[in-house]
């Protein structure tokens, strides 16, 4: 008996058929779907987190503004000559006053940075820009340009919440303006 078991067992092994080119196909097919859809969830969770850190480095620069201004005197507060002034918004003239105020990633490219355009620093490796007036003292503008026009309005959303309102989104060029 065990003769005929071995025989049935070789027997059946010989008779096998290969993978036709149907099932191969429909096999390639499959694959190529879960990983298109893995390639769309992967893109939309970079997009929510470049937005994210956008909001995020927004927030950073607005408080690094505040500490700036909350710092004290630029000259003769309280030396009794009467001739000194609280820091404002508009005191600010160039990225290095705030670098010590900002997040590491931040805080190393303002250091290397002179003037009000902080280069390829967002998200999008667009700019941060701020501008501050001297008829509104503790006004901030600040922009943050190549932003993807698609998330124009989830950024202005999650930032709007803080405190700022937005007042041009109409491109890919975003600008928030704050009273500090």
């Amino acid at each position: 008996m065990c003769l005929i078991r071995n025989r049935r067992a070789v027997g059946a092994i010989g008779n096998q058929r290969g993978v036709t080119l149907i099932e191969a196909a429909l096999v390639v097919g499959i694959l190529a779907l879960i990983i298109i859809a893995a390639m769309i969830a992967l893109n939309a969770a970079t997009s929510q987190r470049r937005a994210t850190q956008a909001v995020t480095d927004i927030a950073s620069i607005r408080s690094a503004v505040s500490r700036f201004a909350a710092g004290g005197p630029l000259t003769g507060f309280g030396s009794g000559s009467g001739t000194g002034y609280m820091k404002t918004a508009k005191d600010l003239t160039d990225w290095k006053q705030i670098a010590g105020f900002l997040p590491a990633p931040l805080e190393s490219k303002a250091t290397a940075t002179s003037g009000k355009t902080l280069a390829d620093a967002n998200p999008w490796d667009g700019d941060y820009i701020f501008e501050t007036k001297s008829a509104a003292p503790r006004q901030l503008d600040i922009s943050v340009t190549s932003v993807p026009a698609n998330l124009l309005t989830a950024i202005v959303k999650q930032v709007t919440t803080t405190g700022a309102t937005d007042r041009s989104s109409a491109t890919t060029n975003l600008k928030i303006y704050y009273n500090e």
